[in-house]
């Protein structure tokens, strides 16, 4: 036979309700018993001398009617005298309407919209705006649910792709009012003196990622400087004396960057004061291996791969360094993350890409297929000594990178496409000095005419670099989003089931904006005890209170009736039914309850014409309707 669960459940009800209030006048029926007329409004038990003339037991006490309890609490409070029934040790007997459910109770087929207002006055700010790609400095919001920061050296910072492109010469009007560098003129020494770029692989990376992630408010920058080594970062100053951002402008003869840590812990402070960053960038290590130097030392020297010159063995010392050196310093730096104030849930990490390369082979002026090392200083190169330079240097620095930041714990980004696009590529992603010039000015006063942009990406390097990274770094940021939930204090007690539940937000942004901007989903399974009928519910409710304890929630999903078990699990999804959603709580139990009312006593012509789906929401929306449940998770 079969039959329709809704169907079911009406005639459940219907039925409990005639056998409850169903009318006997027998002598020993007290719960259904006739009151005589004109003792429906008379006090039970009677004032005192007031005459009683309802039922009585044998010892003359008035029976009174179970209604007359209705207004009295059960169980009573101390020393309150309890009137009703009562078990064999004279616990009193509350009648089942007398438990009244706790906190907030849910209907069942509750399904809160969450509605986001059209403008968020914390929304992320761009600066400059509008959020270009490849054109914003950094972004704020006045109350940010993630913050992310970036640290390392040159390949982090952006050289070689200046906000502006001015070639060489006709520049020496330049100010930091109208910088080479980014939008925001000379903040952290970045855009005059550590050339960090607003098209660098990290700032066109996050513009990406804030616009997958639209309705998330962030608060973002890099500290990133050019020439930076690991200690830079941690604790020594860098020394940037002797450098300038912009042609025309004054050598500084005196200037220090401050580590980059000390630096982001007070941008943090201004952020929000004892704020952790969520998200980590970093680029570092090329120069705690000498790889600049080592491109220096083979353009001054005749044939730096022989394995005889003195040049050789500086170079082998380098790749020393590039196996044993870096991967100690990404140790103190992993260390020192752990340390910080701010310490970040997750790090990305990027190698350094292959730029020596183009059509599997070592870049040199006798291997130049897109005519780039014709000129100084890259004629002064062979294919020979470049591939001497980055066996010897280039892969072990690599191979460190990877290997050490895996053993952090970073998320490590590589990018390898580089290979096909190197300095003498035809379609390169690396610039060689007449490029660098003609983008940046000659800025080095290393050699007359040297740029400090050569054998660094280009603009294409980084906007292709970016691509590498977007889709780590969104899934980073997306990971702190979400709110794990919590349940405690769960209680079944007949036909109501009572908890606490709180919601813990991964960052630490702040509980009140999920209070506003997210959906808390509960799926309910489980009997009834009453013809065995099958519990599937989803409860969709917006959290509605902002204590880190939580709030209280009662649900009666079997209506008044009792339950026979029950399981709950419940989570938290941000900004959307759909989205971010974080680990739920599980809970279960059950109660031996004898059922009065078996499913096959269900006639088959009850209630015939009923249209399918009444009456109320008994049975859950499939799961595509709410999305995957751990999300995020």
């Amino acid at each position: 036979m079969t039959i329709n669960k809704k169907l079911l459940n009406v005639f459940l009800a219907a039925l409990l309700l005639a056998t409850s209030c169903s009318s006997d006048s027998g002598s020993d029926n007290v719960r259904n018993m006739v009151i005589p007329d004109g003792q429906s409004d008379m006090a039970c038990p009677p004032a005192k001398g007031e005459k009683w003339e309802g039922p009585v037991e044998k010892d003359g006490t008035p029976i009174c009617p179970e209604e007359s309890q209705s207004d009295m609490a059960c169980p009573p409070a101390k020393g309150e005298k309890w009137e009703g029934p009562v078990e064999k040790d004279g616990t009193p007997i509350c009648p089942e309407e007398s438990k009244t459910p706790l906190g907030r109770l849910l209907p069942i087929g509750i399904s809160e919209e969450l509605v986001l207002p059209d403008a968020d006055p914390h929304a992320t700010q761009c600066h400059p705006s509008p959020c270009e790609r490849g054109s914003v400095d950094y972004a704020s919001s006045t109350a940010p649910d993630i913050v992310v920061v970036a640290f390392g050296d040159s390949f982090a910072s952006g050289e070689g792709a200046p906000f502006e492109s001015h070639s060489a010469g006709g520049d020496g009007d330049l100010s930091p009012s109208d910088p080479l560098w980014p939008a925001d003129a000379d903040n952290y020494n970045g855009p005059v003196y550590c050339h960090r770029s607003p098209r660098s692989t990290f700032a066109r990376a996050m513009v990406d990622a804030s616009n997958a992630l639209p309705g998330v408010r962030l608060a973002w920058r890099s500290f990133a400087c050019s020439g930076a080594v690991v200690d830079n970062l941690i604790s020594v100053r860098q020394d940037l004396s002797g450098v300038t951002g912009f042609p025309g402008s004054e050598v500084a003869s005196e200037r220090y960057n401050q580590p980059q840590f000390t630096q982001v812990t007070a941008w943090v402070n201004t952020v929000s004061p004892e704020r952790s960053a969520s998200v980590a960038y970093l680029n570092i290590g090329g120069n705690d291996a000498h790889f600049s130097d080592a491109i220096t030392l083979c353009v001054e020297s005749a044939d730096c791969e022989e394995d005889d010159d003195d040049e050789a063995a500086i170079l082998e010392g380098y790749g020393d360094d590039a196996s044993n050196l870096v991967p100690r310093k990404l140790r103190q730096v992993e260390a020192a993350f752990s340390s910080s104030t701010w310490s970040p849930e997750e790090v990305l990490y990027t190698v350094v890409p292959n730029i020596a390369f183009a059509e599997g082979q070592a870049c040199g002026e006798d291997h130049d297929p897109g005519n780039r090392m014709q000129s100084f200083p890259e004629d002064y190169l062979s294919s020979a000594e470049v591939n001497f330079l980055w066996d010897t240097i280039g892969v072990p620095l690599q191979e460190s990178m990877k290997s050490q930041g895996r053993d952090n714990g970073w998320h490590v980004v590589e990018a390898d496409d580089f290979s096909s696009h190197g300095i003498c590529a035809r379609v390169p992603w690396v610039n060689n000095n007449e490029s660098a010039i003609n983008s940046q000015g000659a800025d080095s006063r290393t050699w007359p005419d040297i740029s400090m942009g050569v054998w660094h990406p280009n603009d294409a390097g980084y906007d292709n670099w970016a691509k590498e990274l977007k889709n780590p770094l969104t899934h980073a940021i997306a990971d702190e989003l979400p709110a794990d939930t919590t349940i405690t204090n769960f209680v079944l007690d007949g036909s109501t089931v009572t908890f606490d539940y709180a919601i813990e937000p991964r960052n630490d942004g702040g509980l009140p904006s999920y209070i506003d901007r997210s959906t808390n989903v509960l799926r309910v399974s489980g009997r009834c005890a009453e013809g065995g009928f099958r519990l599937d519910y989803v409860y969709v409710f917006s959290p509605d209170d902002d204590r880190q304890t939580g709030e209280t929630i009662s649900i009666q999903p079997c209506l008044d009736r009792e339950i026979a078990n029950i399981k709950l699990k419940q989570f938290n999804c941000f900004l959307d039914v759909n989205d971010f959603c974080g680990n739920a709580a599980v809970v279960e139990a059950e109660q031996d309850i004898a059922p009065q009312i078996q499913a096959d006593q269900v006639p088959d012509d009850f209630l015939p014409g009923l249209e399918d789906g009444q009456p109320g929401n008994w049975f859950a929306p499939d799961e595509d309707d709410i999305g995957d449940p751990i999300k995020g998770g």
